[in-house]
């Protein structure tokens, strides 16, 4: 009788893995390239965010970091231990609104991280990563939508990049405003996001305090010299053809450190 289950039960296995990868074929088949760059980009992402973000806290300096907020008073606007995500609004220095989305941890947050989507994303394309900062790391995570993405609309600033970079600012103000006081603040972009959260860092006396900064394939951008945060870390595809810009910026900002990976893939 055992063994005709195991049998049975192996059958049912075989033929759901058989359907599986017909089903991969056919997908693959209907997928445009556009699509699948879109899927590679958002899992290099994935592992290049939770690995990094982890990567800069060992466990002496986690504990250190709760210990700080542990006996710190919190104000009405701080966030509560009590793991949700929510849609908020939130505006920018030159009078714009911007919609993000918020994650929060369930236990007290270790690190606040600014999520910025690259040209053909939004903020529902970190959905994912911001869960795994979420409920892995600890992170209290907010997830922006850009000016003229989704419902969040820009202010007097005309120059769309200048204005993106007001967006990321404003994007770190608000979260460091809800997160529990003296965790660390990480930006992290990826591509155009990537160029914002560079230029963010620029020239900004007003700009909240950034411990780390990862830039993912960040096109070109002025005084990469200028940035200013006590970590910076460039990531791009050996391949990618914004590589040797990177490579450019990495050597004109002394703070930086630079990550090469494997492959063509951008961002």
């Amino acid at each position: 009788m055992c063994a005709r289950n195991v049998a049975r039960i192996g059958g049912i296995a075989t033929k759901q893995v058989r359907n599986n990868q017909a089903t991969r074929s056919t997908l693959s088949r209907e997928c445009g390239a556009m699509q699948f760059g879109r899927v590679l980009v958002v899992g290099l992402v994935l592992v290049a965010s939770v690995s990094l973000v982890l990567m800069y806290y060992d466990a002496e300096e986690i504990e250190q970091d709760a210990s700080n907020v542990a006996g710190q008073p919190q104000d009405e606007k701080k966030i509560e231990r009590a793991e949700e995500q929510a849609v908020i609004e939130f505006e920018t220095s030159d009078g714009g609104v911007l919609q993000g989305e918020l994650f929060v941890p369930g236990e007290p947050a270790r690190c606040a991280v600014v999520l910025a989507h690259g040209k053909i994303f939004n903020k529902e394309s970190w959905t994912d990563q911001a869960h795994t900062l979420q409920k892995a790391a600890a992170c209290v995570v907010l997830a922006l939508d850009f000016r003229g993405y989704g419902d969040s609309k820009g202010g007097s600033e005309h120059d769309p990049l200048n204005g993106y970079a007001l967006d990321v600012r404003a994007a770190a103000k608000e979260l460091q405003s809800r997160a529990p006081s003296g965790v660390p603040l990480v930006l992290l972009g990826g591509s155009m996001g990537a160029r914002a959260v560079g230029m963010s860092l620029i020239g900004a006396s007003d700009a909240a305090s950034v411990s780390k900064a990862i830039l993912l394939a960040p096109p070109p951008f002025e005084r990469a010299a200028d940035m200013e945060a006590e970590k910076i870390v460039f990531i791009v595809s050996q391949g990618d053809s914004l590589a040797d810009g990177v490579r450019r910026m990495h050597t004109e900002s002394v703070k930086s450190s630079l990550i090469e990976m494997e492959g063509n893939a951008h961002a």
